[in-house]
């Protein structure tokens, strides 16, 4: 996926980006399988004519798969989901022992039993583990397995909270009903919390720019100022926006009467280039803000804080 996004030069999923594919994949009369968005970061795609010499079967799926857009297609297991080849796992003949050391050594709670690429038996975890030991001592793997829940790639994450919250964990499988990965309750909760971040340090940001604007100008100027680079009329400061924040800031009267030992240009470019991450954000990316983007909000945040309350 990585790779895919590089051709457009882009290395996440955005609105934009994603429309800016989908316009070329059409033009071009072409498609991806699996469907380039719902699939990991780390997955591989087969970019491909949608006419082809291929098995029909498989092109009729790979032309349904690739009928939704962004706007239709919520975050699904594929996308968080750490898919790999060598997904960790044991037979049906390992021993339980076997099980409880692969567990303890990449600190998994628990682990699926499969008997080849497309034959998962089961799973055990240390509830299962505890369980059959408790029974018995001598107990072995197959008296510790339990049922997993096998669900495809594409399958929505708001549409299997309810699964997660029962059984803790479900097997994530490929198109080719292969098993790929595992999404843990823990994995849901870290996706959500990354993909909340941003909205949090983009509301905190907008709310101390205001608070910056409206102690320092009064609305008859912004609202003067605002008028020259929209038609939309500013008559309270909860109107504002970023690229409204950026307007007010780059007149010289409202600088000077902040009086910041910053160089004006330098700082608008930064508060500029967080409005573009801002709006990819709002506009909704799959894909994590990355983390030097974050610790640019932090930075711009912790920066008028000294100001505002210093």
């Amino acid at each position: 996926m990585r790779e895919l996004l590089a051709y457009w030069g882009a290395d996440s999923r955005s609105q934009l980006v994603a429309d800016e594919i989908d316009a070329d994949l059409v033009n071009y009369d072409l498609l991806t399988t699996p469907n380039y968005l719902k699939v990991g970061m780390e997955d591989v795609v087969l970019l491909h004519r949608r006419r082809t010499d291929t098995d029909r079967d498989e092109e009729e799926a790979a032309d349904d798969d690739a009928m939704p857009t962004l706007s239709e297609i919520g975050i699904t297991l594929g996308n968080i989901s750490f898919t790999s080849s060598d997904v960790v796992k044991v037979s049906p003949d390992s021993s339980l022992d076997e099980a409880i050391t692969l567990m303890l050594l990449n600190d998994f709670s628990q682990l699926p039993v499969v008997a080849g690429p497309r034959s998962v038996k089961g799973a055990v975890t240390w509830q299962s583990i505890a369980r059959a030991r408790h029974r018995d001592v001598e107990a072995k793997l197959r008296d510790a397995m339990i049922p997993a829940l096998q669900l495809p790639y594409d399958k929505e994450l708001v549409d299997v909270l309810s699964d997660l919250q029962k059984h803790d964990f479900v097997l994530v499988m490929n198109a080719q009903r292969e098993l790929t990965g595992i999404v843990t309750t823990a994995d849901v909760v870290d996706a959500y919390g990354r993909l909340a971040t941003p909205f949090l340090l983009i509301g905190e940001l907008d709310q101390i720019l205001r608070r910056v604007i409206s102690d320092h100008v009064d609305i008859g100027k912004v609202s003067s100022i605002c008028h020259l680079s929209s038609d939309r009329r500013i008559v309270s400061f909860s109107q504002l926006t970023m690229a409204h924040y950026e307007a007010i800031l780059r007149d010289d009267s409202v600088w000077e009467t902040l009086n910041w030992p910053l160089d004006r240009n330098t700082f608008l470019e930064g508060l500029s280039d967080l409005r573009k991450v801002r709006n990819d954000v709002v506009h909704f990316n799959r894909d994590t803000v990355p983390t030097h983007v974050i610790n640019q909000f932090r930075q711009m945040i912790r920066l008028l804080r000294e100001y505002i309350d210093g």
